[in-house]
């Protein structure tokens, strides 16, 4: 498979360290980089076909209001793009719209070289990735936002008590009565064997579950359930 690059940032010396670390430690080669999007798309015209691109974007340094719209232009390209987002987590509207327009991965800003490396090796083979310290700092917006409470139960997790109408909204999308449960442990932060050690059934039941939960909200990953449940959907 054909993978090839888009790096889009606005810090001048930042993307040429990037740009740098990428050409020195994958074969995936760059199409195009620059401060926003439409310049770094400009150089792709012309360029070898890919089977995928991976768009690394930092989410911080672009304008919240237009990139919906540059991300939509940049799918139009001939071939699968898979985005992979930068951001330092900072801001509550950049990391809820990170989660909720179904990219690929999402990695931290001031990440270390290999994490960066480790991310974009992953979004390149079709895989995900979500640097650990952005998922600890949305579930803290959550619990913000929602009226939430951390749990002490076996693995922890965060429990939902200030959204009550959220099972009704599970039921009005054809949940049923197993994946309802299973829905609510995934809000509260368990992985799957902890589900499945908590219900007592196999952790492959656990992802057959998960797989009709996903497909029946219409939501991409483990997060936007999450989010779907807090009154936030795409």
């Amino acid at each position: 498979m054909t993978v090839r690059l888009i790096l889009v940032e606005r810090d001048p010396i930042r993307l040429e360290g990037i740009s740098r670390l990428v050409r020195q430690h994958t074969r995936i080669d760059i199409l195009g980089q620059g401060p926003d999007l439409h310049s770094a798309l400009k150089q792709t015209y012309g360029c070898p076909a890919a089977e995928t691109i991976v768009l690394v974007i930092n989410l911080d340094k672009s304008d919240a209001n237009s990139l919906p719209f540059w991300l939509s232009m940049a799918l139009v390209l001939p071939a699968r793009v898979d985005i992979l987002g930068m951001t330092a987590g900072d801001r509550s509207d950049t990391l809820l719209l990170a989660y909720t327009m179904r990219l690929a991965g999402l990695v931290f800003a001031e990440a270390k070289p290999k994490e960066f490396l480790r991310a974009i090796s992953a979004v390149s083979r079709g895989e995900t990735y979500h640097s650990p310290v952005l998922v600890s700092k949305f579930r803290e917006l959550l619990i913000r936002a929602c009226d939430v409470e951390v749990v002490s139960s076996q693995g922890g997790g965060i429990r939902a008590t200030g959204i009550s109408a959220v099972s009704n909204i599970d039921a009005e999308y054809g949940l049923t009565n197993r994946e309802t449960e299973i829905t609510g442990l995934v809000r509260q932060g368990l992985t799957n064997r902890q589900i499945a050690l908590e219900l007592g059934i196999s952790v492959k039941t656990v992802e057959f579950h998960v797989s009709n939960v996903l497909t029946k909200l219409g939501v991409q990953s483990r997060v936007q359930i999450a989010v779907f449940g807090a009154g936030v959907k795409q």
